[in-house]
């Protein structure tokens, strides 16, 4: 085993290669600057002394979920109610423009988006993290979690930076940052929506 990439050989503690008694630790890629003595405990897992636990990557993938929000307040809301109950197709009518408009056409393309680039990024993230030599940083692959992805990689990775490095909670609070905004633009459209109804009930009074 050497420090060349050797995909065979999983991480984990091995002997030094360099012939000391001690035991070195191998992180799938590279040996790492994190040793044991043999016969006692291994180490809790700790990366090199000021190590920076934030990549440009991690920031981007938190703030990725807003370029889903964008087209939500552009919703045409009021013509899901421009019908009339009295003729049958109407109904049927309203809905199709909510589903053709373009701001629908936006959101389901930027959800797809947001998805693909969100696993790209979380695997940049975790190939910056493996070059500071973090040792057995969050994998990158829990973002392909349909829907849920943009949640469990963050929250995973922040466990085991924090425990690696001490620090690195900064992306929960802007992912916490993000959901407000979320809620934010969840009550507008809600909002839109309750006037809408309302001006379709005034017109069948």
């Amino acid at each position: 085993m050497s420090d060349q990439a050797t995909p065979s050989v999983p991480a984990g503690w091995y002997p030094d290669p360099e012939g000391s008694a001690r035991g070195r630790y191998w992180d799938g890629t590279a040996w790492t600057e994190n040793y044991h003595v043999p016969g006692q405990p291994a180490p809790q897992l700790r990366a090199p002394e000021g190590t920076d636990p934030y990549t440009p990557w991690i920031w981007a993938f938190v703030l990725l979920p807003l370029l889903g929000y964008l087209p939500l307040p552009f919703f045409p809301w009021a013509s899901l109610f421009e019908f009339d109950p009295r003729e049958p197709g109407s109904v049927m009518d309203a809905q199709f423009a909510i589903f053709t408009s373009p701001a629908y056409l936006a959101a389901v393309g930027s959800g797809l988006v947001i998805y693909g680039v969100s696993v790209l990024l979380a695997y940049l993230d975790h190939r910056a993290l493996v070059a500071r030599e973090v040792p057995k940083p969050f994998h990158w692959a829990w973002a392909f979690i349909p829907s849920y992805g943009t949640l469990v990689y963050p929250i995973g990775r922040t466990v085991v930076i924090k425990g690696r490095t001490g620090r690195g909670l900064g992306p929960i609070w802007v992912m916490i940052g993000v959901f407000l905004a979320g809620l934010i633009v969840s009550l507008v459209m809600v909002a839109q929506m309750m006037s809408a109804m309302t001006g379709m009930l005034d017109t069948l009074r």
